[in-house]
């Protein structure tokens, strides 16, 4: 018992890895807690003193919970050591006058602008933190970089013709309208609504705003109607 709680109470204070902290857990409750029954149930018989057998019985307990803690805390610096932060993104030193250019990570980038990413390139040069253009010259350069996918007419023409539209059929003019917003001037605080009567196809209302709040667009729609 004294060497089985020794042993455990040195490993405690040592930087011990997670499977040496277990070892001493499962000795020190395998060995430990069946003594301490044993005292509990014949403490009247053998004349052990209570307090006694309670302070012991204190003194493995935290013995035990510290050495669980030290097991989780190595778990969580072994996950810890095997994390690996890339850096996609650092500053090129030529040694020349001006300020150093930005250079980026070929694999990390190639991966971030794969089709199933979905990650555009305004925002992944956000994250990095580059010029977009900048970051544009350097997947090209890299040739990475490429605005819609290569197809041939033939193949256009398949996928166009795979396309089933549903049919939208109105009794009488003004019966539907659709609406749709075009947001390429947003950074410049425009927002431009538009309205299309379904039967005639005529273009029934635009409308410049500076959002695109539904408030917004049920504006410019009681604006528009008939």
């Amino acid at each position: 018992m004294v060497n089985t709680f020794r042993h455990a109470s040195a490993v405690l204070h040592q930087d011990a890895d997670a499977k040496r902290l277990r070892f001493h857990t499962e000795k020190a409750i395998e060995d430990l807690f069946p003594i301490l029954k044993a005292l509990e149930d014949h403490a009247s018989e053998e004349d052990i003193p209570i307090p006694w057998f309670h302070e012991c019985r204190e003194v493995v307990g935290e013995l035990v919970v510290g050495l669980c803690e030290a097991q989780e805390k190595a778990l969580e610096r072994q996950e810890e050591s095997k994390v690996r932060f890339v850096k996609p993104a650092k500053v090129v030193r030529a040694g020349k006058r001006g300020r150093p250019r930005k250079g980026t990570n070929v694999g990390f980038v190639a991966e971030a602008m794969a089709s199933h990413r979905r990650i555009s390139v305004t925002k992944l040069a956000k994250i990095l933190g580059v010029n977009k253009p900048t970051l544009i010259t350097h997947l090209k350069a890299n040739g990475v970089y490429s605005n819609f996918t290569s197809l041939s007419k033939s193949e256009l023409d398949t996928l166009r013709r795979a396309i089933k539209r549903k049919p939208c059929k109105v009794s009488r003019p003004h019966a539907l309208w659709h609406v749709d917003s075009h947001q390429k001037l947003t950074s410049w605080g425009n927002v431009i609504h538009g309205f299309v009567d379904n039967c005639s196809r005529t273009i029934t209302g635009l409308r410049a705003s500076t959002n695109n709040r539904a408030a917004t667009v049920l504006s410019a729609d009681r604006t528009f109607e008939i």
